[in-house]
């Protein structure tokens, strides 16, 4: 037998097994971690926030549990108190051969009009607006990453 191989005591087999473990992991440079969801008002910001107003534009920014590649399908279900979706986000990504391991994810409260505002306009709109909200992010279909946050008008 190979002198490599020649372990007698528990620290070296157990080195030798921990190596093996993680050397496909490095060759393949994909260690899979948790998925998050960062939401914030900022453009690019890194701070998460729970604590939104209706007038806010949220941006939220996914790390994705391992490096994607090819095609793939992203939603976003925002979810009031009430258990009403009142925004869907679904788009189609193209990871491409190098991959990412970042997605993004929106929820815009009101629309601009070239005549005004259709948004938030009478006091019982508020209503279903202020409150807990939920968003529920996933990827192919199948649950990826879910947060709650709150919402002031």
């Amino acid at each position: 037998m190979s002198p490599i191989f020649m372990c007698r005591n528990f620290t070296c087999r157990f080195s030798l097994c921990l190596l093996f473990l993680l050397v496909p992991l490095a060759a393949w440079g994909d260690i899979p971690t948790a998925p998050q969801l960062v939401l914030t008002s900022k453009e690019n910001g890194l701070t998460p926030e729970t604590q939104f107003s209706c007038s806010d534009l949220i941006h939220g920014y996914l790390t994705l549990p391992h490096k994607a590649f090819g095609k793939h399908e992203l939603e976003a279900r925002w979810t009031n108190l009430n258990g009403v979706t009142l925004q869907f986000f679904k788009t189609e990504l193209d990871c491409g051969p190098n991959g990412r391991q970042t997605a993004y994810v929106y929820l815009r409260f009101a629309e601009i009009h070239p005549l005004g505002s259709l948004g938030i306009e009478k006091d019982e709109d508020k209503e279903d607006y202020s409150g807990r909200w939920t968003v529920d992010v996933l990827w192919d279909g199948k649950p990826l990453v879910k947060t709650h946050f709150d919402v002031r008008c």
